[in-house]
Parts: C-alpha cells; sequence; structure tokens
C-alpha cells in the first residue's frame, strides 16, 4: 500500500500544481485583457512643465513594438510584459522597464526611469481607414 499512497500523493500534488498554474495563466490573461495595451496613449499630466510624453504600442496583448514621442524625441523599438513591468527595448540596443499600474480601463501608470509615478490615458482613433480602389 505504501506505493500505491505514494502514487496517490503524487497524483494529486500534479492536480493542485496544474489547477494553480490554469487559475494563474487565466488571471494573468485577464489582466492583460483590462490593460488593452495596444494603442496611442498619451501622458495626462507631464512634470515641470515638460512636453507631454506620447506612447504607441502595436502588436499583441503583451509584446510588440512601440514608439515613444516627446516633442521631437522619438523613439522605437519592440516591447514586452515582463510579471508586472513594461520593457521597452530600444533598437540601439538599451532596455527601459517600468512597473504597470492598472488604474481603470483606458488608464495606467508607469514608475520608472523618467517617467516617475507617470499616468497616462488611452487615446480613442474615431477614424476608420476605407478601402481605395
Amino acid at each position: 500500500m505504501g506505493r500505491i499512497g505514494l502514487l496517490f500523493g503524487l497524483i494529486a500534488i500534479a492536480l493542485i500544481l496544474m489547477a494553480w498554474y490554469s487559475r494563474t495563466n487565466t488571471a494573468r490573461q485577464k489582466w492583460l485583457a483590462s490593460l488593452e495595451l495596444p494603442g496611442s496613449w498619451a501622458q495626462d499630466a507631464p512634470t515641470d512643465g515638460q512636453d507631454p510624453v506620447f506612447l504607441s504600442f502595436n502588436g499583441e496583448q503583451s509584446k510588440g513594438t512601440y514608439e515613444f514621442r516627446q516633442r521631437d524625441e522619438v523613439k522605437q523599438g519592440t516591447w514586452r510584459i515582463s510579471q508586472s513591468s513594461l520593457v521597452l527595448s530600444e533598437a540601439s540596443g538599451d532596455e527601459l522597464t517600468y512597473e504597470i499600474r492598472y488604474f481603470d480601463k483606458g488608464k495606467i501608470g508607469l514608475d520608472g526611469e523618467n517617467l516617475d509615478h507617470q499616468t497616462f490615458s488611452k487615446q480613442t482613433d474615431n477614424i476608420v481607414p476605407l478601402r481605395r480602389t
């Protein structure tokens, strides 16, 4: 009975781990879906009279390409979500990491590097591209 008990114990542990992984993965997908990062974002209140920052994210829910604009400065590269952080990899090879705070639909906060405790709002586009023949 010792080996059968051990086998049932291992099966129980495997089932618990599978349930935990499934629940964690579902919660992450729900968080990414509510975040809706792909799109255009504008800084709400620039610090110390600086020009506002505009971010544009393209791609999937957890990775893609980005464009960072502030006045005449434009940076491009790839982005990805790592746990609860946004990682921007510039074309030059530099990597910037920001902690993401989700406030509400279309409202996030970024904290890190040169954007300490800054809030961003998602910009809605009412422009629908028309097919040209």
